[in-house]
């Protein structure tokens, strides 16, 4: 499905592709509604954020019996290397079938791409769920990017990595490094 969307100056429609179910925001959205996406009570999580101090409270907090544990090595702008050791705890782990990604555009990324990776190795997509921490809009498309070891950029676009669950909680902006 292709999405039509329209701008001026002073309005604007975004129309979210078939991969977007729920978009929940405001307050403590996050502790109210992200037991409720998960796929199933049996599977597992893994999250990812991006390498900061002072971590996010859903790292702290991680989703119960639910957690798989907590990748949270990806660097500002995606380099493959930390998608490349990301991807490898998912596999080795069959019970995880969704990634829970907190922050910005990197780990937005970061986490679409080991979903695709993970396709590519064990025949199915990771469910992303998006608890963002800026206003990049990286949650809102299909596609990403990553930096190569030689500093050039990759682009990929595939619709099965989009974000199947957006939460806009103000709480988690306050954790976002204010260079961002």
């Amino acid at each position: 499905m292709v999405a039509e969307a329209t701008s001026s100056r002073l309005s604007g429609l975004w129309q979210p592709q078939s991969h977007l179910k729920y978009l929940y925001y405001g307050p403590s959205c996050v502790q109210k509604h992200l037991l409720r996406v998960l796929p199933s009570p049996s599977q597992s999580v893994r999250h990812l954020n991006r390498d900061q101090d002072p971590p996010h409270p859903a790292i702290r907090d991680p989703p119960g019996t639910h957690h798989a544990g907590t990748f949270s090595h990806i660097k500002e702008h995606g380099p493959a290397a930390g998608v490349v050791q990301a991807t490898e705890l998912v596999a080795r782990d069959p019970s995880i079938d969704t990634i829970i990604c907190v922050g910005g555009g990197s780990p937005i990324d970061a986490a679409k791409l080991i979903s695709f990776r993970t396709n590519e190795k064990a025949g199915y997509y990771l469910i992303h769920l998006a608890i963002q921490a800026t206003l990049r809009a990286a949650e809102c498309t299909a596609g990403g990017g990553y930096t190569k070891a030689d500093g050039g950029k990759t682009v990929f676009m595939a619709p099965e990595t989009g974000v199947s669950a957006i939460f806009s909680d103000p709480g988690y902006i306050n954790y976002t490094p204010a260079q961002l």
